[in-house]
């Protein structure tokens, strides 16, 4: 994950939101920022949110001690066990086929944060996680890199037993609701091809099968393609000596694409060995034969079959009956893989009897290849699975599973996912042991990398006709491809996180706090936006490093700037403040010849903590300027000008100087434009901290009356997010708002709202009701609804947006203020006149004393004040206050402006009328 990348995260930097000061706020933050803009009227008070980015720093953390294990507490994943085999084989299915003194540095930031620091020294850490920070201590021994010995097995099954990975996708309907007592086939749409068959193969039935033919040898013959120099084209033998070999040739041919057919004649080959393939021509084809049926049919009708079915029924119930769990799987693994997977799911439950596996090589009729529209994909097929109601992937090998190459599995997982199903991701036993080994010791970056690169157009298919259906159907997905990749990483990506958690749980208490995983971990967290569950991770961390390393080690601060990262994307602002505070005065109290990476750490906490003070001190814009310029230079000299952390520092920078007004739009829009530039050329346009700049560029451009220029950005710059990030995560929420806000500058209403509507309801879910970016957009909701005359909806979210601001951000604060007016002009639309004048008062007081008497703002308030006690005929009031605002606008923008020509007129029209009632 790179530094100015996207709203979460850790190692080199993550994101929140901002909000600056004046009309045209600006926003500095961590990555997810926001940024709001307040024009005066109330009808305008709608902000826009910019990401800031925030830069996370993670290092390579040394471990100590030895692994030790400790109970895993919680049934989280579900990994069963068999062994692995790197083999290659071809599915028959129509269903699945196959440098610088430090001194300067530290004299600068102590220069430019001295004021700063006397500003927070009073602000104390304000949840129970910061007062549990522990204090400083010294380090108790040097950092060491101790290699960790192996784990052993013997220890680890007992845990490994009880581990299990759901990922649930919140179905609008809980899978356990779904009815399954029919057994007739979910039908297609018109012409769109054959039913699904919805039939499954009893898990009983499947134990007994595999009993009976465990040590039995089998010989068969197919059709096959090999590369002429292994006997493509001519007859080929293989027995169990040569059947590695073979299938090393098969995945050959097949990844090069130049095979020629061949007739396998397969001899005497362990049932132990088989691949699903295999069973398909050695077993499942040959006992159907006769019939050309599938196998679920031939159960159903011939219970004497030689292999397990001859015991046709239990407790009443039969072998073959309407499905419960869907098997996604690739046909070249070793069958027994798959079948130790669902028995031991099967005998971790409670009645097994009700169990029904959607089986392929079993359910699909193997003597046909049915031919189907694309669109069964995208109906029949994925509403079918859907149904089902339950998909088990089974992932192997594990750091580089089949299934995520194979056209045909990645779209059950996405049908799954659609569907509301239950995703049961699980590996064989080795495979798990293996996996969890590889976390505990290596943390779960690469485990990360390896399997979150699926791309759905590189997925491969036996059949390529299958393969050019589902990447047709694929097509036709909202986000297309890239859509289709973003739904599957996350899933993938959430299933590492909680494996992750079980692998925290097998290292000692002693070495966890300092352990990579653990970071690892929350650095996952923050990218899935997940920083409520970082946090308490964080700590944890921040008080092992302190013990082990000091107060001054890189590993210390990361996790210090990593803390204050995920203090942001919750919006508690005041102890991100104090946490990168805590950074830069180890710099101060540091020595002048500092490392390297001790110098990057400090500047990116500097880019961090200026983000933070425009969010929530937009005041103080002054400082945080001084901050951004000393970290956007610094980091410049220190890792260049193409690194994502001086890229956040310069888009930071960017939003600070649109937040200064009209006059630093040319400055602002240089700076965005060549982070813009640099974004597209290293990591490409749809990169997260690319459509970041992308929709900070598009707000600049909206301010500067540039609105098609601006809609265009917008548009992208959402359109991106939404398949790039999902239509929750809070980046994808803030492009929402922006682009809303424009679309309603653009009297565009039919489109604003609905996107205001959407924004509103996933902010209230993921983040709360509470968060500044939830407000922003609650108020800006509440802003066109005014203008649309739904009055009543209006002063409901303006009233709620009040309190919340209230709470959250002070009654001084602008937004606050912005809320006021909006809030006192639907009060007056639906006829609250005491609650209008009191907040009348207060707003003109609040106005007052935040942009002063001689301001155009302030003029505003005091108008606006005079239209209300006009329309309550205090005349006299009202003639006050227009004469008031005149003389304001008069100084500010000149007698003959046009607004202090307004207020004029009305002033004299109050006196007539007062004369006309005497």
């Amino acid at each position: 994950m790179g530094g100015a990348c996207a709203s979460k995260q850790v190692s080199a930097s993550s994101s929140a939101s901002a909000s600056s000061p004046s009309a045209s706020s600006a926003s500095a933050s961590l990555q997810p920022a926001s940024s709001s803009r307040e024009p005066h009227m109330a009808a305008n008070n709608v902000s826009s949110e910019r990401r800031v980015s925030l830069n996370k720093t993670v290092k390579p953390q040394p471990r100590r001690g030895l692994l030790g294990l400790r109970s895993v507490g919680r049934a989280v994943m579900r990994l069963t066990f068999g062994r692995m085999q790197h083999t290659a084989q071809n599915r028959i299915s129509p269903y699945d086929t196959s440098s610088t003194p430090a001194s300067p540095v530290s004299t600068a930031i102590s220069n430019a944060t001295r004021q700063l620091r006397e500003n927070a020294a009073d602000i104390p850490p304000s949840s129970s996680a910061a007062a549990a920070l522990p204090p400083p201590q010294s380090p108790s021994r040097a950092p060491s890199k101790v290699v960790l010995p192996p784990l052993e097995p013997s220890k680890l099954k007992p845990h490994l037993n009880k581990i299990s990975s759901e990922v649930s996708n919140k179905p609008a309907i809980p899978s356990a609701d779904i009815k399954r007592t029919s057994s007739t086939p979910v039908s297609p749409r018109p012409n769109d091809g054959p039913p699904f068959p919805r039939e499954g193969i009893s898990a009983n039935w499947l134990k007994s099968f595999v009993k009976s033919n465990r040590a039995q040898l089998f010989s068969w013959v197919s059709k096959e393609y090999l590369k002429p120099e292994h006997g493509g084209g001519g007859e080929v033998q293989v027995t169990a000596d040569t059947l590695d070999t073979h299938r090393d040739r098969i995945a050959a041919a097949a990844a090069d694409g130049d095979g020629k057919p061949v007739t396998v004649s397969y001899t005497q080959i362990p049932f132990e060995d088989m691949t699903t393939d295999n069973v398909c021509f050695a077993i499942v084809k040959p006992e159907t034969e006769e019939r050309r049926c599938s196998y679920t049919e031939f159960l159903e009708t011939e219970p004497g079959s030689p292999h397990g079915a001859h015991v046709t029924r239990q407790g009443g119930r039969g072998w073959v009956a309407p499905a419960t769990m869907f098997i996604s799987h690739a046909w070249r693994y070793r069958f027994l893989d798959v079948a130790d997977v669902i028995i031991d799911m099967v005998d971790e439950m409670d009645d097994a009897s009700s169990v029904y596996v959607w089986f392929d090589v079993f359910t699909v009729n193997q003597h046909q290849t049915t031919v189907v529209q694309p669109s069964w994909w995208y109906t029949t097929f994925k509403e079918a699975v859907g149904v089902i109601g339950h998909t088990v992937l089974i992932l192997l090998p594990c750091l580089d599973p089949v299934p995520l190459t194979r056209a045909w599995c990645i779209w059950e997982i996405l049908s799954t996912i659609d569907g509301g199903a239950l995703l049961d991701i699980r590996l064989p036993k080795e495979e798990q042991l293996r996996f969890i080994t590889f976390l505990v010791e290596h943390g779960s970056k690469q485990v990360v990398n390896a399997l979150v690169k699926i791309d759905v157009n590189r997925a491969e298919a036996w059949n390529h006709n299958d393969r050019d259906n589902i990447l047709n159907a694929v097509r036709e997905y909202p986000g297309g491809a890239s859509g289709v990749n973003k739904k599957i990483k996350d899933s993938i990506r959430e299933w590492i996180c909680k494996s992750t958690e079980i692998g925290l749980d097998l290292v000692s208490a002693a070495d966890r706090p300092t352990s990579k995983l653990l970071m690892d971990c929350t650095s996952l967290m923050q990218e899935m936006g997940r920083y409520e569950a970082a946090e308490p991770l964080l700590v944890e961390a921040l008080a092992g490093r302190r013990a082990a390393f000091g107060e001054s080690h890189p590993n210390t601060l990361a996790c210090m700037n990593n803390l204050a990262n995920t203090y942001t994307g919750q919006g508690k602002y005041d102890l991100a403040i104090h946490m990168y505070h805590l950074c830069l005065r180890r710099l101060d109290e540091s020595s002048s010849d500092l490392a390297k990476d001790v110098r990057v750490t400090m500047l990116k906490s500097a880019n961090n903590l200026a983000s933070v003070i425009l969010e929530r001190y937009s005041h103080r814009a002054d400082e945080a300027e001084d901050l951004l310029n000393l970290a956007l230079s610094g980091l410049k000299r220190e890792v260049g000008r193409e690194d994502p952390a001086t890229l956040s520092a310069m888009n930071n920078l960017a939003t600070l100087m649109q937040g200064k007004g009209p006059s630093h739009f040319a400055q602002a829009e240089s700076l965005y434009q060549e982070a813009l530039e640099i974004y597209r050329e290293t990591v490409g346009e749809n990169h997260p901290s690319c459509l970041n700049v992308m929709n900070n560029l598009g707000n600049l451009l909206k301010s500067d009356g540039y609105l098609e220029d601006a809609e265009v950005l917008l548009r992208k710059s959402m359109t991106g997010r939404r398949r790039e990030l999902g239509d929750k995560h809070p980046d994808t929420l803030t492009s929402m708002n922006n682009l809303a806000v424009l679309l309603k500058d653009l009297k565009k209403f039919d489109e604003a709202l609905p996107l205001y509507r959407e924004a509103l309801e996933s902010k209230l879910s993921e983040i709360g009701s509470e968060h500044p970016t939830t407000l922003t957009t609650m108020n800006n909701l509440a802003v066109l609804l005014l203008r649309l005359g739904q009055f009543e909806e209006a002063e409901q979210l303006a009233v709620q947006t009040l309190e919340g601001r209230r709470r959250v951000l002070g009654n001084d604060h602008p937004d606050t203020i912005s809320t006021m007016q909006t809030a006192a002009t639907l009060m007056k639309s639906v006829g609250k006149v005491n609650e209008t004048m009191e907040l009348y008062k207060e707003l003109v007081d609040c106005r007052k004393k935040l942009d002063g008497e001689k301001s155009e703002k302030y003029g505003d308030v005091l108008h606006s004040f005079a239209i209300f006690l006009k329309s309550i005929d205090r005349y006299a009031d009202a003639q006050a206050k227009f004469t008031e605002s005149a003389d304001i606008y008069a100084i500010v923008l000149g007698q003959n402006n046009d607004k202090a020509t307004r207020a004029r007129e009305s002033a004299s029209i109050m006196e007539e009328a007062l004369a006309g009632t005497n």
